[in-house]
């Protein structure tokens, strides 16, 4: 019956079917109750609410010192999770203690009365192990309750779990829980998939990371318990698995949450989506069995009735969540799920501050020929708005590539490349762009290589890791690069083309410093660059907040319209149309 429930509700999401949201629980067992009071404990100081926040949404700075940010290995274990996920993030991953919003976020998910989560937070700071480590803390927990229960010896609480809820398919068969990450592009999906599999080596769970972008059996898809991949993959696994998976998914994750629900905003062709025809699916298919249920208790009594689903949990991650403009992923965040929980840091939409941001201007004295001579303080000179005369193109392309060589302090004679700040990240608007920057770090003997979605996934994997080992110097990306990957040996990230958008900006810059660790922006500035940049260095100088310089300014928006080259440069905060991009097919691509 299960099949049958989940393909009506997958057929009907796919021809535009509404629902409303659901919003339920995922209870992972006994356990949690003391864990999270702990957890809470730990983190009581930044538990005060954040103005312009939600009413639940903490206003933890993760980068400050406080109780949680004290914390050492011992306080992994006071979370209460699984000793098999304290060994292996401590002894294979290598973090000595939890960052804040890890704390935080690990009581919000596994709080018995849990709800939908939103984890909101700069870049840098941990948050894939923020969700996955409750998520898996919650499977491995109801794994174990299902191995003692078939030996005999259930804990109370399990077994109760157990008779509470639907844990078999139709022929009787045990169904464990399974766990689902959403992601924008391939290469989050194998990063993700490495962390999920070393958090559970060894664990009754070993071998059970499936990420879908990799080749699979067939049946594989119904033994795993973690499923990775962009939504069009996760979509075909429930379409062509409906009777093994769909009533073991437990947790939906939504990472980079802005970038999945991009389509999201085109109500009339929202129902199109994949990443909301899977939500659509799971939230109709646990409707449909928990009427299947209630109507079963009505007609043969409480005794005979099937026991409701198992609830189903969403968290959404992500490092920008706009709240204004044409794109506000906050209004729908808020629209999806609207009891959701926000574990929420206040440094969201602002850059830390070790990272020390450079504004170089190009090609904005009149004649084209831009001086590029940023002074080094992480203020540029900003003053003009000049377009260049003639032939003024030429000359800002010649300026930024003078600026590239520049950044990275290399001489053609040199075969450097780094600069001192260890390996670097260059990032382009377009393709054309990428291969200019390609020539002029060629010409300079600077060892690099591209990584955009004409490049397949195969090869990006291997570019990574040889650009891991330290094989290669420099990475020149479009916006692919700039969300999400984890790369700790970049010291230094240039934008060889200016973002073309906010929220772009802070994911490109945000690719270094991170961890603890410092690190340095050079961001060249060209003429039509100009308004966008100074309203960025107003809200850094002001300490407001990226987003709160363009947010609400209508004026600012007609006049960046009206002096940008590029249509909308700047205009749509949550538009970042490369970082969503993926080489053989784009998560936020309409089906039909």
């Amino acid at each position: 019956m299960a099949a049958l429930v989940l393909a009506a509700a997958l057929r009907a999401a796919c021809v535009g079917a509404r629902a409303a949201p659901l919003v339920s629980p995922w209870l992972g067992g006994a356990r949690p109750l003391a864990l999270v009071c702990r957890a809470r404990a730990l983190c009581a100081a930044s538990d005060a609410p954040r103005a312009g926040a939600p009413a639940d949404a903490g206003s933890a700075d993760d980068g400050l010192a406080g109780a949680a940010a004290d914390a050492d290995a011992d306080e992994w274990a006071a979370l209460g999770m699984a000793p098999e996920l304290l060994n292996a993030v401590v002894g294979t991953l290598g973090h000595a203690r939890p960052t804040p919003i890890q704390v935080r976020a690990f009581a919000a998910i596994r709080d018995p009365a849990a709800r939908d989560v939103v984890i909101a937070g700069e870049t840098g700071i941990g948050k894939t192990l923020a969700y996955l480590l409750p998520a898996l803390d919650a499977l491995l927990v109801e794994a174990a309750g299902a191995d003692a229960h078939a030996e005999g010896t259930t804990a109370a609480a399990a077994a109760a779990d157990d008779e509470d809820h639907d844990d078999h398919d139709a022929s009787g068969r045990e169904l464990r829980g399974a766990l689902l990450v959403l992601q924008p592009n391939a290469d989050l999906a194998y990063q993700a998939a490495a962390v999920a599999a070393a958090l559970l080596r060894g664990t009754a769970l070993d071998g059970g990371v499936l990420n879908l972008h990799e080749p699979h059996e067939f049946a594989a898809v119904s033994r795993a318990h973690v499923l990775l991949g962009t939504p069009p993959r996760l979509l075909d696994a429930l379409l062509a698995h409906a009777e093994r998976l769909g009533p073991r998914v437990r947790c939906a994750v939504l990472d980079e949450a802005d970038a999945l629900l991009a389509g999201s905003f085109k109500v009339g062709a929202r129902q199109k989506y994949p990443v909301e025809q899977l939500l659509l699916a799971l939230r109709q298919e646990r409707r449909a069995r928990a009427r299947e249920a209630a109507d079963g208790a009505g007609a043969d009594g409480a005794d005979g009735a099937a026991p409701p689903p198992r609830p189903l949990q969403h968290v959404l991650v992500g490092a920008t969540v706009p709240a204004h403009g044409t794109r506000n992923v906050r209004a729908r965040v808020d629209q999806l799920f609207p009891k959701a929980a926000w574990v929420q840091t206040a440094g969201l939409h602002s850059i830390v501050e070790r990272l020390d941001v450079r504004f170089v201007r190009i090609g904005g004295d009149g004649d084209g020929d831009g001086d590029g001579d940023g002074d080094g303080d992480g203020a540029g000179d900003g003053n003009g708005d000049g377009d260049g005369g003639a032939g003024g193109g030429r000359g800002v392309e010649r300026a930024r590539d003078e600026a590239l060589a520049a950044a990275l302090g290399t001489r053609a004679d040199d075969g450097g490349g780094d600069g001192g700040d260890g390996q670097t990240l260059v990032f382009a608007n377009t393709l054309p762009a990428v291969s200019r920057a390609l020539v002029v770090l060629e010409a300079l003997g600077v060892r690099a290589a591209p990584f955009h979605k004409n490049v397949p996934v195969s090869e990006r994997r291997e570019t990574l890791a040889r650009f891991a080992a330290g094989e290669l110097r420099v990475l020149v990306s479009t916006g692919l690069a700039a969300r999400g990957l984890d790369l700790p040996a970049v010291g230094h990230v240039i934008e060889f083309e200016f973002a073309q958008n906010v929220v772009e900006h802070l994911h490109r810059v945000g690719r270094t410093a991170r961890a603890s660790r410092a690190g340095r922006a050079t961001c060249l500035v060209g003429p039509t660059d100009a308004d966008l940049a100074r309203a960025i260095e107003a809200g850094l100088d002001a300490g407001t907040g990226i987003e709160g310089a363009v947010s609400r300014n209508r004026s600012f928006r007609h006049r960046l319209k009206r002096s940008s080259a590029r249509a909308g440069a700047g205009l749509e905060l949550a538009r970042a149309e490369e970082g969503v991009e993926e080489a053989a097919e784009d998560s936020a691509r309409p089906r039909g």
